[in-house]
Order: C-alpha cells, then structure tokens, then sequence
C-alpha cells in the first residue's frame, strides 16, 4: 500500500516513523529544504539561528520517550535557563530542526517538492506536484498548517468541516547578531512592548558562541496588525523595541533579518487528535489538532498512524 505524506514537520514525521512498523510504501513530500517545519535553523555567517519554535516541553510518556531517543542519538539537549522555572525545556541540537532527525531515519524524503493540487483516482490519489509531474497513492497523509490542508482539499474539504474552525496566529521573527555582547544578564526576555519572545540564541545549549546572536518574535496581536509590513520596517520596530527591553544602548549590528511566519502559533484547536476518514484514504494531522506545542503534533502524527493501521489491519 502506498501513502504519501505532505509535510516534514514533527506531525508528518511522527506519523511516518509510526506507520513503518506496517510495511506500508511511504513516501513524504516537503516543499522546504530542510526537514522540522517549525522547528527551524537559519544558518548564516555569524552561526545558526532557531527562527522558530524555541524550546520543547514533555507531558506524555510517549514523547518523554522519544525525547530520550533523540538526546541518545545526539539531537536533542536540556536547556536549563533562570527563564524555564521548574520545567524541563529541550532544545535540538546542532539547532532545533535535529529534534526530528531521528524521525527521518530511513524514510523516502521528497524534500523541495511541493504538493499543488489533490485527486481522487480510482482506489485512491494523485498528487499533482508544482514541477507538473503527477503521482499516485492509496492514501494521502496532510501534516501541515490547516490552512495549507484546506487550499489541497478543495472539493473534499467538506468531509472536514470541522477544520473551519481552527485558527493559527501569525508571528513576525526577527533574528541579530552583535560584534559584542548585548549588556544583559538575562539570556531570555518575555512580554515587553511588541515583543513575545527574546532569546540569546549562542546561550543554548551545544551552540556556536562565537558571535552574539538574538533571535526575538514579536505577539501575535503585533504580527497580526503588520502582516504584510516589509521586512526591514518589522526589523527597525523590532530592534528599537529590544533596545528599550535591555535598557541599553545595542553594541554595533553585524547581522539582521527577519522572517514571517503566517501560521505559526495555534490559538483554536480542533479538539481532537487527528482527523481520518477511512472511506476516502485522507488523513490529517498536526499541532492545531490538540494545542499550540511541538508535543501536541507529535500526538497527533501518532494518533493518525494509529488510525491508519487500525483500518488496514498492521
């Protein structure tokens, strides 16, 4: 049986790592580089950069486990800060994107190919690829932002109508790099004006020190508002609003960017873990199923799993 899974985040790839039990044909498509989604590296010259989701957290057992796995196998670490109180956060490593690299082992990886368009065929789908080539499965698996799941499923998206009522924050993402120090002992700040998030990124854990670096992610109420502002106007608002966080003068900027993320916090989650539909061959399955944590998708990439081996039998 063939499955095809788009998207290489945690979800997908949680998903993938569980169906290989099943002697299933899997094949996962990405339209990035690079596998994680949000849990995401810029690299640059000053170093790395986790543009993305910022630490990781773990309540079920399950993903306690898989954490270890990861740590064991050299891509996960404990980031102990003043900032994470009593919680254990995890940081990947050599950046956040290695947290899945355990997940990815032995998989058929499509990387840099995006999915356009979703077919019925006769017993099961055709994947419409932007390059113009076309593809067949039995089975096709969503583990992207549900906004991106719904521009697939066109004229099926009304088996899902739960879907309509998920919402997914925006979140602006500006990342600096210093020639010396910024003149502050904390290594994260929270809340401050339009910021949500600051984090001196050559703090964490089995990172390159050499150059200070920032990565700082305005609310989403502010990213919200400037959606469509250009980079450089977010990244002159952003870097006067740390400024003003540090309460000092910033040393001399040696790097600058920004990134914007149209979905990247869920602020309305469908309230179940995944979404099958055994008739059709269609799953879905991400963070924006359960709640607004890297954990979250991961369950919810297992839960559909699950589902699809329960249907055929693995």
């Amino acid at each position: 049986m063939r499955i095809a899974i788009i998207g290489a985040g945690m979800a997908g790839l949680a998903c993938a790592d569980a169906l290989k039990p099943g002697g299933f044909e899997i094949t996962v498509f990405e339209k990035s580089r690079g596998t994680g989604g949000r849990l995401a590296t810029r690299r640059s010259e000053i170093g790395g950069f986790d543009h993305g989701a910022q630490f990781v957290t773990a309540r079920d057992n399950g993903f306690k486990a898989y954490l270890k796995r990861a740590k064991s196998a050299g891509y996960a670490a404990r980031w102990k800060t003043p900032a994470s109180g009593e919680d254990v956060w995890w940081t990947g490593r050599p950046g956040m994107s290695g947290l899945v690299k355990p997940l990815a082992d032995g998989l058929a990886l499509r990387k840099g190919e995006r999915v356009t368009g979703l077919s019925a065929a006769k017993g099961g789908w055709t994947l419409h690829l932007e390059t113009g080539e076309e593809e067949g499965f039995d089975a096709v698996l969503l583990a992207i932002p549900v906004q991106q799941a719904l521009d697939l499923l066109t004229e099926h998206a009304g088996s899902f109508s739960a879907l309509s009522e998920v919402s997914i924050a925006p979140s602006w993402t500006v990342l600096l790099g210093f020639k010396k120090p910024v003149p502050i002992s904390d290594d994260v700040i929270r809340h401050s004006g339009p910021i949500a998030w600051a984090a001196r990124e050559n703090a964490r854990p089995k990172r390159d020190n050499k150059h200070e670096r920032w990565v700082i992610q305005a609310s989403a109420d502010w990213s919200r508002d400037n959606l469509e502002d250009y980079g450089a106007a977010v990244l002159e608002v952003m870097r006067e609003a740390f400024a003003e966080a540090v309460g000092a003068p910033l040393p001399e900027l040696i790097h600058a960017d920004a990134h914007r993320w149209r979905y990247a916090k869920v602020e309305t989650a469908l309230g179940q873990p995944c979404l099958w539909d055994k008739g059709l061959g269609l799953g879905l399955a991400g963070d924006w199923c359960l709640a607004p944590r890297v954990e979250a998708a991961f369950l919810s990439g297992r839960a559909l799993a699950d589902a699809v081996m329960a249907t055929h039998g693995r």
